[in-house]
Protein backbone atom coordinates (compact mmCIF):
# COMPACT_ATOMS: atom_id res chain seq x y z
CA UNK A 1 0.00 0.00 0.00
CA UNK A 2 1.32 3.38 -0.90
CA UNK A 3 1.98 5.91 1.83
CA UNK A 4 0.47 8.65 -0.23
CA UNK A 5 -2.65 8.71 -2.38
CA UNK A 6 -1.83 9.67 -5.91
CA UNK A 7 -4.10 10.96 -8.58
CA UNK A 8 -2.79 10.82 -12.11
CA UNK A 9 0.69 10.51 -10.75
CA UNK A 10 0.41 13.56 -8.45
CA UNK A 11 0.23 13.35 -4.72
CA UNK A 12 -2.43 15.32 -2.80
CA UNK A 13 0.07 17.90 -1.56
CA UNK A 14 1.20 18.40 -5.16
CA UNK A 15 -2.41 18.82 -6.28
CA UNK A 16 -3.12 21.25 -3.41
CA UNK A 17 0.08 23.15 -4.27
CA UNK A 18 -0.87 23.29 -7.95
CA UNK A 19 -4.39 24.43 -7.02
CA UNK A 20 -3.04 27.14 -4.74
CA UNK A 21 -0.54 28.18 -7.41
CA UNK A 22 -3.26 28.29 -10.04
CA UNK A 23 -5.57 30.27 -7.71
CA UNK A 24 -2.70 32.64 -6.93
CA UNK A 25 -2.11 33.15 -10.66
CA UNK A 26 -5.84 33.74 -11.26
CA UNK A 27 -6.04 36.14 -8.32
CA UNK A 28 -2.93 37.94 -9.59
CA UNK A 29 -4.56 38.28 -13.02
CA UNK A 30 -7.76 39.57 -11.43
CA UNK A 31 -5.77 42.04 -9.31
CA UNK A 32 -3.77 43.16 -12.34
CA UNK A 33 -6.99 43.59 -14.36
CA UNK A 34 -8.57 45.52 -11.49
CA UNK A 35 -5.49 47.74 -11.25
CA UNK A 36 -5.61 48.48 -15.00
CA UNK A 37 -9.36 49.19 -14.84
CA UNK A 38 -8.91 51.46 -11.79
CA UNK A 39 -6.06 53.28 -13.57
CA UNK A 40 -8.19 53.95 -16.66
CA UNK A 41 -11.20 54.93 -14.50
CA UNK A 42 -8.91 57.34 -12.62
CA UNK A 43 -7.65 58.85 -15.90
CA UNK A 44 -11.21 59.15 -17.14
CA UNK A 45 -12.35 60.66 -13.84
CA UNK A 46 -9.48 63.15 -13.97
CA UNK A 47 -10.46 64.11 -17.52
CA UNK A 48 -14.06 64.60 -16.40
CA UNK A 49 -12.91 66.77 -13.51
CA UNK A 50 -10.91 68.93 -15.92
CA UNK A 51 -13.93 69.25 -18.22
CA UNK A 52 -16.13 70.17 -15.25
CA UNK A 53 -13.59 72.81 -14.15
CA UNK A 54 -13.47 74.28 -17.67
CA UNK A 55 -17.29 74.31 -17.82
CA UNK A 56 -17.42 75.93 -14.35
CA UNK A 57 -15.01 78.69 -15.42
CA UNK A 58 -17.00 79.30 -18.61
CA UNK A 59 -20.20 79.45 -16.55
CA UNK A 60 -18.64 81.98 -14.16
CA UNK A 61 -17.44 84.09 -17.10
CA UNK A 62 -20.91 83.90 -18.66
CA UNK A 63 -22.50 84.89 -15.35
CA UNK A 64 -20.22 87.92 -15.08
CA UNK A 65 -20.99 88.92 -18.68
CA UNK A 66 -24.73 88.49 -18.10
CA UNK A 67 -24.53 90.61 -14.91
CA UNK A 68 -22.71 93.36 -16.84
CA UNK A 69 -25.36 93.22 -19.58
CA UNK A 70 -28.14 93.42 -17.00
CA UNK A 71 -26.50 96.43 -15.33
CA UNK A 72 -25.94 98.13 -18.69
CA UNK A 73 -29.51 97.45 -19.84
CA UNK A 74 -30.89 98.57 -16.48
CA UNK A 75 -29.06 101.90 -16.78
CA UNK A 76 -30.28 102.23 -20.38
CA UNK A 77 -33.86 101.51 -19.31
CA UNK A 78 -33.63 104.13 -16.55
CA UNK A 79 -32.28 106.62 -19.09
CA UNK A 80 -35.12 105.85 -21.52
CA UNK A 81 -37.66 106.24 -18.70
CA UNK A 82 -36.11 109.57 -17.70
CA UNK A 83 -36.20 110.72 -21.34
CA UNK A 84 -39.83 109.65 -21.69
CA UNK A 85 -40.80 111.59 -18.57
CA UNK A 86 -38.96 114.66 -19.85
CA UNK A 87 -40.67 114.47 -23.25
CA UNK A 88 -44.04 113.99 -21.55
CA UNK A 89 -43.43 117.05 -19.38
CA UNK A 90 -42.34 119.09 -22.41
CA UNK A 91 -45.49 118.16 -24.33
CA UNK A 92 -47.67 119.06 -21.33
CA UNK A 93 -45.93 122.44 -21.01
CA UNK A 94 -46.34 123.12 -24.74
CA UNK A 95 -50.05 122.31 -24.47
CA UNK A 96 -50.43 124.67 -21.50
CA UNK A 97 -48.52 127.37 -23.40
CA UNK A 98 -50.86 127.08 -26.41
CA UNK A 99 -53.89 127.19 -24.12
CA UNK A 100 -52.77 130.33 -22.27
CA UNK A 101 -51.62 132.00 -25.51
CA UNK A 102 -55.10 131.30 -26.95
CA UNK A 103 -56.77 132.75 -23.86
CA UNK A 104 -54.54 135.82 -24.00
CA UNK A 105 -55.60 136.43 -27.59
CA UNK A 106 -59.30 136.20 -26.71
CA UNK A 107 -59.27 137.91 -23.30
CA UNK A 108 -57.17 141.07 -23.11
CA UNK A 109 -57.85 141.46 -19.37
CA UNK A 110 -55.46 138.59 -18.63
CA UNK A 111 -52.64 140.87 -19.84
CA UNK A 112 -49.70 140.90 -17.43
CA UNK A 113 -50.62 137.67 -15.62
CA UNK A 114 -50.81 135.75 -18.89
CA UNK A 115 -47.53 137.23 -20.14
CA UNK A 116 -45.79 136.26 -16.88
CA UNK A 117 -47.22 132.75 -17.00
CA UNK A 118 -46.23 132.37 -20.67
CA UNK A 119 -42.67 133.46 -19.85
CA UNK A 120 -42.57 130.97 -16.98
CA UNK A 121 -43.83 128.17 -19.25
CA UNK A 122 -41.26 129.09 -21.93
CA UNK A 123 -38.46 128.88 -19.36
CA UNK A 124 -39.71 125.49 -18.16
CA UNK A 125 -40.00 124.26 -21.77
CA UNK A 126 -36.44 125.42 -22.45
CA UNK A 127 -35.30 123.50 -19.32
CA UNK A 128 -36.94 120.30 -20.63
CA UNK A 129 -35.31 120.83 -24.04
CA UNK A 130 -31.89 121.22 -22.41
CA UNK A 131 -32.49 118.08 -20.36
CA UNK A 132 -33.34 116.19 -23.55
CA UNK A 133 -30.13 117.46 -25.16
CA UNK A 134 -28.18 116.08 -22.19
CA UNK A 135 -29.83 112.67 -22.60
CA UNK A 136 -29.27 112.63 -26.36
CA UNK A 137 -25.60 113.51 -25.94
CA UNK A 138 -25.32 110.79 -23.25
CA UNK A 139 -24.00 113.33 -20.78
CA UNK A 140 -21.02 114.24 -22.98
CA UNK A 141 -20.23 117.72 -24.32
CA UNK A 142 -23.20 119.21 -22.46
CA UNK A 143 -21.47 121.98 -20.50
CA UNK A 144 -23.54 124.70 -22.21
CA UNK A 145 -26.78 122.87 -21.43
CA UNK A 146 -25.75 122.46 -17.80
CA UNK A 147 -24.87 126.16 -17.54
CA UNK A 148 -28.24 127.10 -19.06
CA UNK A 149 -30.01 124.92 -16.52
CA UNK A 150 -28.13 126.16 -13.46
CA UNK A 151 -28.04 129.87 -14.36
CA UNK A 152 -31.29 130.52 -16.23
CA UNK A 153 -33.86 127.84 -16.99
CA UNK A 154 -33.60 125.10 -14.36
CA UNK A 155 -36.54 124.51 -12.03
CA UNK A 156 -37.39 121.97 -9.30
CA UNK A 157 -38.00 119.28 -11.90
CA UNK A 158 -34.49 119.97 -13.23
CA UNK A 159 -33.05 119.23 -9.79
CA UNK A 160 -34.72 115.81 -9.83
CA UNK A 161 -33.61 115.22 -13.42
CA UNK A 162 -29.97 116.01 -12.59
CA UNK A 163 -30.02 113.73 -9.54
CA UNK A 164 -31.52 110.84 -11.53
CA UNK A 165 -29.17 111.30 -14.48
CA UNK A 166 -26.10 111.51 -12.20
CA UNK A 167 -27.12 108.18 -10.65
CA UNK A 168 -27.49 106.62 -14.11
CA UNK A 169 -24.02 107.80 -15.13
CA UNK A 170 -22.46 106.60 -11.88
CA UNK A 171 -24.10 103.18 -12.36
CA UNK A 172 -22.25 103.01 -15.70
CA UNK A 173 -18.99 103.96 -14.00
CA UNK A 174 -18.93 107.46 -15.56
CA UNK A 175 -17.93 110.51 -13.50
CA UNK A 176 -20.97 112.70 -12.73
CA UNK A 177 -19.57 115.51 -10.56
CA UNK A 178 -20.60 118.23 -13.06
CA UNK A 179 -24.24 117.08 -12.74
CA UNK A 180 -24.04 117.30 -8.95
CA UNK A 181 -22.49 120.77 -9.24
CA UNK A 182 -25.22 121.90 -11.65
CA UNK A 183 -27.85 120.51 -9.31
CA UNK A 184 -26.36 122.50 -6.43
CA UNK A 185 -26.15 125.65 -8.56
CA UNK A 186 -29.77 125.28 -9.69
CA UNK A 187 -30.96 124.74 -6.11
CA UNK A 188 -29.07 127.83 -4.94
CA UNK A 189 -30.52 129.97 -7.77
CA UNK A 190 -34.06 128.78 -7.00
CA UNK A 191 -33.62 129.54 -3.28
CA UNK A 192 -32.35 133.04 -4.12
CA UNK A 193 -35.34 133.62 -6.41
CA UNK A 194 -37.73 132.48 -3.69
CA UNK A 195 -36.02 134.69 -1.09
CA UNK A 196 -36.24 137.73 -3.41
CA UNK A 197 -39.97 137.31 -4.06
Amino acid sequence: MLNEVQILGFSIPDIVGLGLGFMAAVLSLIALSAAVIIFFLGVRHSRHLKEIEIARRELLDSTVAIREDIDRNSALLKEVHLGFNTINSLLTLQSQHRLIAGLEDTDEQLGVRAATELKNLENRMKARELELQIIVSEGQRCRASLLGLSQTFGDHQTIEFLRAYALILEARGVEAHQFHETRGGTSARLMNLKANQ
